[in-house]
């Protein structure tokens, strides 16, 4: 079982590609990530075989997305007809740049996908206008801190606090 639970991924063309040879994936779980890209042929691309796997309450931003996903080799033109017709991101999201920023710092997808970002550049926490704020669903044990009506979608609550990666002090040296 493979779970990915709140985060964020940025991509150049679509924000999401899985491929696999032959067979397929079972008990996929992907909720309340935060998919970011520039645009493509998909919001989304599953090119595989997906069996008893879920995929909601995402949130996929970009534009000129030209389906918005394929799910089990099966296209979806549009988040309006997979809610309708399902059998996931029922309670989905695609966010454009209509939409204002999802980032307090302007963070968005590399033009050149072959550059790094360092990671002091890098803060994905939600800006106070997100509308990714207040869009995930609530799992209990997991981000059951949430400050709002519900969990926000990505890696970081509203508020949080970034942290900190690589050595940390160490106290006793202070004394």
């Amino acid at each position: 079982t493979k779970e990915i639970k709140e985060q964020e991924l940025f991509l150049t063309d679509m924000p999401l590609m899985t491929m696999m040879g032959e067979g397929g994936v079972t008990n996929a779980n992907l909720l309340n990530n935060l998919l970011v890209g520039t645009g493509g042929r998909y919001g989304a691309n599953f090119f595989i075989d997906l069996e008893k796997s879920t995929f909601d309450y995402n949130g996929i931003a970009g534009e000129g997305f030209k389906r918005y996903m394929r799910w089990s080799r099966k296209d979806t033109p549009s988040l309006e007809v997979l809610r309708k017709d399902g059998p996931v991101q029922m309670h989905g999201y695609l966010f454009s740049s209509q939409d204002g920023p999802l980032f307090a710092k302007d963070l968005k997808p590399p033009e050149d996908s072959t550059k790094s970002f360092p990671y002091q550049d890098f803060d994905p926490r939600l800006k106070d206008t997100s509308p990714a704020i207040d869009k995930a669903l609530p799992m209990p044990g997991f981000n059951d801190g949430f400050k709002g009506k519900a969990p926000d979608l990505g890696a970081f609550e509203l508020g949080d606090e970034l942290p900190h990666y690589g050595p940390r002090p160490d106290p006793e040296l202070k004394k």
